[in-house]
């Protein structure tokens, strides 16, 4: 949630209760957000999981901690606890990846945290009915998971009639394996196999877009995608 489209969310969250919250903020966000009630921790998973057992011992049970990276904490704590959980690539079949590949990597290491840590949660918030159906196959008997609708704004929004989009879709996601552009230049070629040809626009840093072969399948099926 340091970086492109979680980043996006989580600044959308800290502008809207920086009045109310004080924020521990990973390391990384440094420069990247702006709010004087914050803490900045360092990423390193021992020293998050040192800060985090000192953070215990001064919570009170008033409190309301609210953990945004999407991972349970280790231990109790004594107040209520809350989690958004958007990590659905800790997930190996979630996107067909090698058990070894996956078994020797941080997603592993995330995965066990997960499960060790998710009977110390009070509640789940997820930003999709996929991630609530995920999150439900792992949780088991867990019922209270609450569905986030970042859209509820958007929806309200009125377009004009004369209003002429740019766009007929966009996707904001890095080229990550789970964020599935395969399944988007597939769906493309078949429609373009149709004589459909959506303009899409995808968002990636430029060093990433020259990797992908996105350029290729412009000049071979005539896609209409944006970068």
């Amino acid at each position: 949630i340091y970086r492109e489209g979680g980043l996006s969310i989580l600044k959308k969250l800290v502008d809207e209760n920086r009045k109310d919250h004080f924020f521990l903020l990973d390391s990384r966000l440094k420069g990247k957000i702006n709010v004087n009630n914050s803490k900045f921790i360092n990423n390193n998973l021992i020293y998050r999981f040192i800060h985090m057992f000192f953070l215990s011992l001064k919570i009170k049970k008033n409190d309301h901690i609210f953990f945004i990276n999407g991972l349970p904490p280790l231990f109790r704590f004594n107040c209520q606890v809350s989690v958004l959980f958007q990590n659905a690539n800790l997930f190996r079949k979630f996107y067909n990846i090698n058990f070894f590949k996956w078994l020797f990597s941080l997603d592993s290491v995330r995965y066990f945290v997960l499960i060790v840590g998710k009977s110390k949660v009070d509640d789940w918030y997820v930003f999709s009915p996929i991630a609530k159906s995920i999150l439900k196959s792992i949780l088991k008997k867990y019922v209270n998971i609450k569905l986030i609708n970042l859209f509820s704004a958007s929806s309200q929004t009125k377009i004009e009639k004369n209003y002429k989009k740019e766009y007929d879709f966009i996707y904001p996601a890095s080229y990550l394996p789970h964020k599935n552009h395969e399944i988007l230049k597939k769906t493309l070629i078949k429609l373009s196999k149709k004589n459909i040809f959506p303009k899409t626009l995808i968002t990636l840093p430029p060093n990433i877009y020259k990797k992908t072969n996105y350029e290729e399948l412009k000049n071979k099926y005539n896609i209409k995608v944006f970068n």
